[in-house]
Order: C-alpha cells, then sequence, then structure tokens
C-alpha cells in the first residue's frame, strides 16, 4: 500500500503506521549520528547518544513485529518525518550561536519525538483492536520510552533557556 492510499482495513491501517514508524527510525538513525558531537555542549551530545541507542533499539523491534507478521517491506518514506528532519537540518546550517543552536536542535527533535509518540499510541491501539497483544504491548512499552525521553528533551531545554535569562 502506498502512502497515498486509503486504509481499507484496521491491519491496512496497522501496517501503514508500523512503516511510517520505521521510516522515522531510519531517517532519525542517519541525522542523529550526524548531530552527535557536533559542538554540542556535553549534555545535548550525550542526550542524543542515548536517544540514538533509543533509535536503534526501536527499529529493531519494529522489524521484527514487522516481519513476525510476515509481510513484505516495501519502500515507504513518512514525508512528515523527513520534512521536520529538513527543516532542523536548515536552522541548523543556518545557526551559528551554540545555545540558538542547542534550542533549535532540541525543537526539532521534540517535533519527532511527538510525532513518534502519537504513531505508537496509535499503533498500539490499533493492534489491541485486532486482539494482537503482543505487538500492542510492544508499542505500548516504545511509546512509554518516548515520552520518558519527551521529558528529558524538556528538562534540557528548559535549562537552555533558564541560563540564557
Amino acid at each position: 500500500m502506498s502512502y497515498n492510499q486509503i486504509p481499507l482495513s484496521f491491519q491496512e491501517l496497522l501496517d501503514t503506521e508500523l512503516q511510517n514508524l520505521m521510516s522515522t527510525e531510519s531517517a532519525l538513525m542517519l541525522c542523529l549520528s550526524g548531530w552527535k558531537g557536533a559542538g554540542l555542549s556535553k549534555a545535548l551530545d550525550q542526550l542524543l547518544r542515548d536517544y540514538l541507542d533509543l533509535v536503534k533499539t526501536h527499529n529493531e523491534k519494529l522489524n521484527r513485529l514487522w516481519e513476525g507478521e510476515e509481510r513484505k517491506l516495501t519502500t515507504f518514506k513518512n514525508d512528515v518525518t523527513l520534512q521536520l528532519i529538513e527543516d532542523s537540518k536548515s536552522m541548523l546550517d543556518r545557526c551559528t550561536d551554540t545555545e540558538i543552536r542547542e534550542a533549535c536542535l532540541l525543537s526539532g527533535i521534540q517535533k519527532i519525538n511527538h510525532l513518534k509518540i502519537s504513531g505508537l499510541d496509535t499503533a498500539s491501539i490499533i493492534a489491541q483492536r485486532l486482539n494482537l497483544s503482543h505487538p500492542a504491548l510492544v508499542l505500548h512499552h516504545m511509546a512509554g520510552d518516548e515520552k520518558d525521553f519527551e521529558k528529558s528533551f524538556l528538562h534540557l531545554s528548559r535549562d537552555i533557556h533558564n541560563n540564557k535569562a
């Protein structure tokens, strides 16, 4: 099913959500690898490294869920995530002040993080509807992991803004 097709069943909707999430994780692995260590504060650099580890773990879990359902993965791009990543890259390229650069990076990552949380929660609910208890639980726990990082991103963002005040 392509991105523009309308899902005709809950299973197709779940498949679409899973493909969106896998596309997001793949794109994030690439950009986070490039962003970590790029003249950032130690706190942000460590948070990005930790988040990259989580993204890799989530990518593996999503692939196992997909393979467990014996589906063939098609080339699928989550245009929303890709646009958020491009917007973040563009802001970082134009920004020279370290604190503003970090604030821009956190803003971009938080937007992607929120998108992932909603996608994981939605996929978990759909999996429950389909009586797929194991995938529903895995997706629910993954959403919880993302929510934990959401708090870390918010905490660091507040620190950056409070230090400037």
